[in-house]
């Protein structure tokens, strides 16, 4: 089984360090989260001196499933989208070689809400049900734990919701039940649509984290 996905990036050419932003002494895995969560809430419209585009909402321009399996058989394209809810987020445990030497990147967080919002394009079938169509369209997870480990992202949600405007061209009985039918049966299709989610959480993470941090020097980061 292959699956495929892609969302666009977001870089600055900007390297400065923000002095406004306390420093870390090396190690200090508590300090660390502080800061990164100030930053988070502190700079939503972001910071070119972070090398950090905004966050609330942020645009992604484009994110592609495709998820050719026995029960979920679907090519889900979203466009234009804003995901919101993400500067809301909170890191709760953070390691790496910044932190300690031996050890891999790995962050965990939480968050209440996130909410994927923008146009769509879909066709295949979901549960052994035909599904096509194209319009505006909202996924909104809720209650999620995300765990990123060398840039491999895994996460636990309570639940999923799923609105597509505009199936089956335009029939609003046909749009409404299936529309019923994806959310009535959530865990089915996330067991599903998760791999190729959390592959899109990746690339996020390496946008919004692994880039600034790679580009700030090591000694502007921590005190010594």
């Amino acid at each position: 089984m292959s699956k495929s996905n892609t969302v666009n990036e977001f870089k600055s050419d900007s390297i400065h360090y923000n002095e406004n932003i306390k420093k870390c002494k090396f190690a200090d895995e508590s300090c660390f989260i502080e800061r990164f969560n100030y930053v988070f809430r502190t700079r939503k419209n972001g910071d070119p001196e972070l090398n950090l585009v905004k966050l609330e909402p942020l645009d992604i321009s484009k994110i592609s499933i495709k998820q050719p399996g026995a029960v979920v058989n679907i090519d889900l394209e979203f466009i234009n989208s804003k995901l919101h809810g993400l500067s809301e987020a909170v890191l709760i445990q953070a390691k790496g070689p910044y932190l300690d030497p031996t050890k891999p990147v790995e962050f965990r967080a939480k968050g209440d809400l996130v909410a994927l919002i923008g146009d769509y394009k879909i066709e295949g079938r979901v549960l052994f049900l035909p599904i096509v169509g194209g319009g505006s369209s909202n996924m909104t997870i809720s209650r999620e734990h995300v765990k990123i480990r060398k840039l491999a992202a895994d996460i636990k949600i309570g639940q999923l919701y799923i609105k597509f405007e505009n199936l089956f061209n335009g029939n609003k009985e046909l749009s409404d039940n299936m529309n019923l039918f994806l959310n009535e049966n959530w865990r089915e299709i996330w067991s599903e649509v998760k791999r190729p989610t959390l592959a899109a959480y990746e690339i996020i993470f390496q946008t919004l984290i692994q880039n600034t941090l790679d580009k700030i020097p090591y000694n502007e980061l921590f005190d010594e």
